[in-house]
């Protein structure tokens, strides 16, 4: 079989397996005519090649092989052609003589030699003879021809198989394999992040061109190789060698390319070097001059897109196909036009999308603002090139063109590259003044930073500024790019509440809502005012003219009305977080299951327009609703793709927050020690995003950590510094619970000076606050508050467990321990289950400590360490210090109780009470009825009874002593 020049050896597993697997399937079938089509450097050759190896490989070790290559590069049109074509098919050379037939001699032969894969690579070089050759053998059922051609060649009868540049997957591949190839130790995880990538994406994701910077690793590392690629042409070609440079040289690749082209194709090509990613007719119409009245752009961009120079991709969103050229061809138009010719189409390049941005920022956020979104989406990195040519002399204009891309960085989650722009821009023009859409934006990239007094500051700077008359020498900063003051306290009362200062925002968006605003911040002003009421509710924050269940409704009632709203005057992008809204107020109805159904196809909607950003929030709501529904395992696992989601999007925010909910859910799940390596991250990423309330709650889940943990030594600080913040916060609710874990600590600490009295009278302080957050005054038959107002009066009466066992008040720890034991059933519910685990374990483990029988005893009996005093209930104490007999035998009794041994016969209560002494049997005898008669009249008689074998402890006396007593 005759191959090509080899431009790479054979590509990584994988590497194109589906388009290697969609050619063999088109190649199977019978009589098969293929034309692979694709630009400079795509692949083509090598495609055919794997295609050809298939094949033949199907066919094992037949001979004549059943496959033939032709090289159209060294082949000449006409008879040049034939005879490549003869020695292709190891036919006999054509004599001068049988030219004219050679067709026909060419066509019999194939007809009768059997199954054969026949390739001509390059084929538009001999495009007739490709033509007359595939005409003439059209009925040679065995024959499968495959072209490859940067030239569609529509008179072929074949099937077009378009080849487009690698996959990031594949080129990453094919980079690192070419890379060990040219230094063995190469290692793309000690490339810094990101290089690598970038590199690929200049290079187009072709395979020729990442070859050649593949080769590269001998002499330069892959961040050398990327700044560099201004002179790609240079770096993209093999190394030095004698003689003349072969075609794998990019730029003579894409050379071939050019000479194919005439002087309209060429100018309109350079031109279109300008723009800098994909665009549409309507901006090439105005932007690109053909230099011939004659020459519509239309037309010859089509023709461009036929010769494989050009690109064209359909647009879903707008049922119309975009534009792009490959950096590699646009880099060599460049280098081969007038410049003056470029100045020109990079000047209407500017005022094009400066116009167009205008356009679309007006219409962006209204009901038929989809459209505008998807085109601005489109338009991006032409926009972005467009303010890199503004900036240096027109920073207004640059400025305003900035305004208009805030939605298309927000889409993509970009926004700290957004205000880098901006900063850019300053640096470049200190003297620009900073105006108030700017510092609107400024405070709403910061907020989604966490950067709160830094956005407080920003927007209070847009706030004061709104009303300023603007200095713009070319009216940049007219009416309609300032912001209306509704705007702006939208935002205010945003900062505020995530800052925590929940009243201030909730005053801030009511004087919003009483200024007039377009209909889109109406709306956004009517839903941040029901999250607003519906937070206080929950939490336990108070308005004085309304309790906590009408601030609920109201939230609820003004939630769905912003709901219902966003339908008619925004669209999808601008839908999610106010979906999100609307799903926490069915929630707060006890609508779980529907709540969910609203984020998912909340979800859905996003994630088919390809909102990244808004399905990772969207998602975050999803975790916490299955966590409200005690799906701990699915909430965890939600939680888990979100992060790494926000970790590849840079998004830090939402992701302190995920980090501070996955430690509540893992709490919740039982999964502690888990739960302490999630906090730790939960606290360090909200503290340096300023996230103070999600940092409040991951302090919160730490003080439940240490304590199920029995971490007793740390504690202390972890209730410093959770109780500092729960009040910095001003979250009435959490002070109530970490006050409440404070109370248990400090009454288990003191035995011996309890503080029991102390504590119960501060326990109902902790326990108020409950009573006003949402989740926990439900559900209304059995309010979650009662029941933790249950749960903690118990648990507080068990930390003084050894105190009232000193007091003899044994009924008031089986009072505890029962009031515990009936909350079991509550364990399943995600919002009290830590609480009550925590509350079971303590009964648990008081019932062991003091060997607390099942059943509740009738009486108690403490016994001094020594046995030198007993009591038993609340009577007076017993002194047997003087009457060793007497303590003796009792402290016998007691350990086989104990022990669970049975009763002592008269022998064990006499080496028991008079150890190693010799007694005949009647003196023994009386000895003991003596004793147990003492015993008994001492006030022991419920205590020391007989039965048929001896004596024994009483059932149902509970016995309370030093183990060196027993």
């Amino acid at each position: 079989m005759t191959t090509p020049d080899q431009t790479m050896t054979e590509a990584p597993e994988g590497i194109r397996q589906h388009e290697r697997d969609a050619l063999a399937a088109m190649l199977n079938e019978p009589a098969a005519r293929v034309a692979v089509y694709g630009p400079p450097g795509v692949g083509k050759s090598h495609l055919a090649e794997a295609a050809a190896r298939r094949w033949a490989h199907a066919f094992n070790a037949e001979s004549p092989p059943p496959v033939a290559w032709v090289d159209a590069r060294t082949a000449q049109p006409g008879a040049s052609f034939y005879d490549e074509l003869v020695h292709a098919l190891e036919l006999a050379p054509v004599t001068e003589f049988d030219r004219a037939r050679v067709l026909d001699q060419i066509a019999r032969v194939l007809s009768e030699r059997g199954p054969l894969l026949l390739v001509f690579d390059d084929a538009d070089r001999v495009a007739p003879e490709v033509n007359a050759f595939l005409e003439r053998v059209r009925d040679c059922a065995e024959l499968r021809v495959l072209l490859t051609s940067r030239v569609v060649m529509p008179e072929a009868a074949v099937r077009a198989f378009s080849l487009s540049p690698l996959s990031p997957e594949d080129a990453h591949a094919l980079f690192v394999q070419a890379a060990r190839r040219a230094r063995q130790d190469y290692d793309p995880g000690e490339v810094p992040d990101g290089v690598l990538r970038a590199l690929l994406e200049r290079l187009d994701h072709l395979p020729l061109a990442i070859v050649l910077a593949a080769a590269r690793q001998t002499i330069m590392s892959t961040e050398g190789l990327l700044q560099r690629l201004e002179k790609r042409f240079q770096i993209l070609r093999p190394a030095h060698a004698p003689g003349e440079r072969s075609r794998r040289a990019l730029g003579e690749a894409i050379g071939l390319s050019w000479d194919l082209l005439d002087e309209v194709e060429r100018r309109t090509l350079s031109q279109c070097a300008v723009f800098a990613g994909p665009f549409d007719l309507k901006a090439a119409e105005a932007i690109v001059d053909t230099g011939s009245d004659a020459a519509w752009v239309g037309d010859v961009l089509q023709s461009l897109v036929m010769k494989s120079l050009i690109e064209t991709r359909q647009n879903e969103a707008r049922g119309e196909l975009s534009f792009r050229v490959l950096e590699s061809i646009a880099d060599f138009g460049r280098q081969n036009v007038d410049a003056q010719l470029l100045d020109e189409a990079a000047r209407r390049h500017s005022d094009y999308y400066e116009a167009l941005a205008s356009e679309l920022d007006s219409k962006v956020r209204g009901p038929q603002g989809e459209r505008a979104l998807q085109r601005l989406v489109m338009a991006s990195a032409n926009l972005s090139a467009a303010v890199d040519r503004l900036r240096p002399h027109a920073p207004w204009r640059a400025r305003r063109l900035l305004y208009a891309m805030l939605p298309t960085f927000e889409v993509r989650g970009l926004l700290g590259a957004y205000l880098d722009r901006f900063d850019s821009l300053r640096a470049l023009h200190p003297e620009l003044p900073m105006s108030a859409r700017e510092a609107l934006i400024r405070a709403q990239i910061l907020r989604t930073a966490g950067r709160l007094n830094s956005a407080l500051e920003a927007i209070e700077t847009s706030q004061s500024r709104i009303n300023e008359p603007s200095d713009s020498p070319d009216a940049a900063e007219s009416p309609p790019d300032s912001p209306s003051l509704a705007e702006v306290m939208l935002e205010r009362g945003l900062i505020l509440a995530d800052l925590g200062r929940m009243r201030e925002s909730g005053e801030v968006l009511l004087s919003g809502s009483q200024t007039q605003g377009e209909p889109f911040v109406e709306l956004n002003l009517e839903h941040e005012r029901g999250r607003y009421q519906l937070n206080s509710a929950r939490l336990g924050y108070f308005r004085d003219k309304a309790d906590a269940d009408a601030m609920l409704n109201e939230a609820v009632q003004r939630l769905r009305v912003a709901y219902e709203a966003s339908h008619q005057h925004t669209h999808t992008f601008y839908r999610a977080r106010i979906s999100v809204g609307w799903a926490v107020a069915l929630h707060e109805q006890g609508k779980t299951g529907a709540a969910l159904g609203v984020l998912r196809d909340a979800i859905d909607a996003q994630q088919s327009h390809g909102y990244r950003t808004n399905v990772l929030n969207l998602t975050y709501y999803q975790a916490l609703l299955n966590y409200y529904l005690g799906d701990m395992d699915r909430a965890l696992a939600i939680s888990a793709e979100l992060d790494r989601g926000c970790a590849q999007m840079g998004l830090a925010v939402l992701r302190a927050r995920n980090a501070s909910s996955r430690a509540t859910y893992a709490m919740a799940a039982g999964r502690v020690e888990e739960a302490r390596e999630l906090i730790d991250h939960a606290i360090s990423l909200c503290d340096a995003h300023a996230q103070d309330y999600s940092a409040l709650i991951a302090d919160n889940q730490a003080v439940l950590c240490a304590w199920e943990l029995g971490a007793t030594d740390a504690f202390p600080s972890v209730i410093r510094r959770a109780l500092a913040r729960a009040e910095r916060v001003g979250s009435q609710v959490h002070v109530g619970i970490i006050s409440a874990y404070r109370l248990f600590y400090d009454v288990s600490q003191s035995p011996e000076d309890p503080k029991i009295v102390e504590a119960r009278a501060q326990l109902p302080e902790c326990i108020q606050p409950l009573s006003q957050a949402g989740e926990l005054r439900r559900p209304t038959t059995s309010p979650r508050w009662i029941m933790l107002a249950n749960a903690w009066q118990a648990s507080l009466e068990l930390h003084a467990a050894a105190w009232h066992l000193e007091q003899g008040d044994f009924h008031m720890l089986y009072d505890a321990i029962e009031t515990i034991e009936a909350l079991k059933p509550r364990l399943k519910d995600p919002f009290v289950t830590v609480y009550v685990r925590h509350a079971l374990q303590l009964a648990s483990a008081t019932r062991q400590r003091y060997a607390l029988p099942e059943e509740r005893p009738e009486h108690m009996l403490r016994v001094s360490e020594g046995g030198d005093t007993v009591r038993l209930d609340d009577g007076e104490p017993i002194d047997l210090s003087s009457r060793a007999p007497l303590r003796r035998l009792l402290l016998a009794l007691i350990e086989r109780a104990r022990a669970g041994e049975p009763s002592a016969d008269m022998d064990a209560v006499i080496a028991a009470g008079w150890p190693g002494e010799q007694i005949e049997p009647r003196s023994a005898a009386n000895r003991v009825y003596s004793t147990v008669r003492m015993l008994r009249n001492l006030g022991l008689g419920e205590v020391i009874v007989t039965d048929d074998v001896g004596y024994r402890v009483a059932e149902g006396v509970l016995i309370i002593g030093h183990d060196a007593a027993l």
